[in-house]
């Protein structure tokens, strides 16, 4: 049977985080499935709007700059509006292998306090 999920995040940068970053949201067990319309994040204290993708790496990776090899999927890159709520839909790629999904930042300092709420929906 399939069991759905409400995983509520939130994530406040202790230390500024250079680009290209990982912010890390969620670790995923293997074939878990994010209902990307279901799902939503806001993102504050950052430059608006700042393009962020949803990123999933190897299990076990944290903030920061991700390991070379440590990305196994991205979505492509989108604008989100701080404080706005962003839904996920169309941006979450295939989970299939299971990690850890956050945002990933390529080309925006952002700076402490910054942070990154919400809900993702999971199936699992």
């Amino acid at each position: 049977p399939m069991i759905n999920e409400t995983k509520a995040v939130s994530v406040t940068l202790e230390a500024d985080l250079p680009a290209p970053g990982f912010i890390p949201l969620v670790a995923l067990s293997q074939d878990n499935i994010v209902i990307p319309n279901q799902s939503q994040l806001t993102v504050t204290g950052t430059p608006s709007p700042v393009e962020v993708a949803i990123m999933l790496c190897a299990p076990g990776t944290g903030l920061g700059t991700p390991a070379e090899g440590a990305i196994l999927e991205q979505s492509a890159v989108f604008p989100v509006t701080a404080g706005k709520v962003c839904l996920l839909e169309g941006n979450v790629p295939p989970l299939a292998q299971g990690g850890v999904l956050g945002l990933h930042v390529p080309g925006a300092l952002l700076t402490t306090g910054a942070k990154v709420e919400g809900v993702l929906s999971i199936v699992r």
